[in-house]
């Protein structure tokens, strides 16, 4: 308990002095915006244990309500939110999450269409953690010029 008490509060310090470090999701084409599981179903199912196995990724994921085919490409997010230090008590922290994406389009083909996408899309899913359907707008409007 204490823990988490030092880590959200290091968390908003972090935050309030402005050095907050977003960690870019890496995004190699528009296909990349929204997980699909990979052929190898071991190495598939040892990443969601994996993730699974963190306890605010598993405290997420037990209140997901969206299509059962998303599930996978959800915990996947979820699980990068979480790496990257993107989900306090609360929930995802929006801003940061939408600046990772763009930080991981930058200089690439798809940067205008992404950072377009990230202004139109429904940010209010993130804020229900809801990540899918959300790259999947932005996934939706992405153009790799």
């Amino acid at each position: 308990m204490l823990s988490a008490v030092f880590l959200v509060c290091a968390s908003l310090v972090v935050a309030v002095q402005g050095r907050f470090i977003v960690v870019p999701m890496e995004v190699e084409s528009c296909g990349d915006l929204v997980p699909a599981p990979v052929p190898n179903k071991d190495s598939v199912t040892a990443a969601l244990d994996r993730c699974m196995a963190r306890p605010r990724v598993a405290a997420i994921i037990s209140s997901y309500q969206g299509p059962e085919e998303d599930r996978t490409a959800e915990i996947l997010l979820t699980c990068f939110a979480d790496e990257a230090h993107l989900i306090i008590s609360t929930g995802l922290m929006a801003d940061y999450f939408m600046e990772s994406v763009r930080l991981g389009v930058q200089g690439t083909r798809m940067e205008s269409s992404v950072v377009a996408a990230l202004s139109v899309c429904d940010a209010g899913l993130l804020q229900r953690n809801m990540i899918v359907p959300f790259m999947r707008c932005v996934q939706n409007r992405c153009e790799e010029k």
